[in-house]
């Protein structure tokens, strides 16, 4: 089996591990917590809860992308048919302690919102990559073809009022068809971190990774970072 195909046999599996309001493994969505262990052991896992999406159909891959942050988690379904075949979703979920915050075995875990892109379309792949903080999520939808098939793009959203409202779309300065530009992200206070695995600045397929900043007005593209030794199929 090529490196390719076990990625995608992970990501039909996508197994979904908190402890503690960690993000552990990646192994669909089941929650667990760690009893403590004794020096030089590993952890034990407990399984606590099994997570799936309230509408789940056959082919969503729900699990394929996770993310946690505190009490949040969001967990992505790029292959959802929702709005388009394969547009995509993510789901935010959020953890409710149920009176007791000492004991995590009792925990819940609750869908909160299922987030698409305003401009879904067939293929975007919307959810193959998601981050969370700071009341904000960003996903990513390599599939958009907004500047050639497979440019891609990323969304992001925010938690205003007990709702998770869409506020910007984010595509590279110099986007290209088959970038693939929203294929990773990561989200961390201002700063968002957007991999486009199969741009071709440097070399065929080196790949390259956008910096965008919270100015307090907008989401700015700060830099494009480069391999210094980028080679082709990187």
């Amino acid at each position: 089996m090529s490196a390719r195909a076990k990625r995608a046999t992970v990501g039909t599996i996508g197994l979904v591990a908190v402890i503690s309001g960690v993000l552990f493994g990646t192994f669909p969505g089941i929650v667990a917590n760690a009893e403590p262990a004794a020096a030089g052991q590993l952890p034990v896992l407990n399984e606590l809860q099994k997570l799936t999406a309230s509408d789940a159909a056959e082919g969503d891959q729900f699990g394929s992308a996770v993310s946690v942050s505190g009490d949040w988690a969001i967990v992505g379904a790029p292959f959802d048919d929702g709005e388009q075949t394969d547009s995509g979703s993510a789901y935010v979920l959020r953890r409710d302690d149920n009176g007791t915050p000492a004991n995590p075995n009792d925990d819940t875990w609750i869908q909160e919102a299922k987030l698409t892109a305003p401009d879904a379309a067939e293929g975007d792949r919307f959810g193959i990559s998601v981050s969370i903080d700071s009341g904000r999520v960003i996903v990513g939808a390599p599939g958009d073809d907004h500047a050639g098939d497979g440019s891609g793009s990323a969304h992001v959203f925010r938690h205003v009022g007990g709702s998770w409202i869409h506020e910007t779309k984010l595509v590279a300065s110099d986007s290209g068809g088959g970038d693939w530009f929203g294929g990773s992200v990561c989200l961390r206070s201002d700063r968002i971190v957007v991999g486009a695995p199969f741009d071709s600045d440097i070399s065929t397929y080196g790949g390259s990774v956008y910096v965008f900043r919270d100015d307090g007005l907008s989401w700015v593209e700060q830099q494009e970072l480069l391999a210094s030794d980028g080679a082709l199929g990187d």
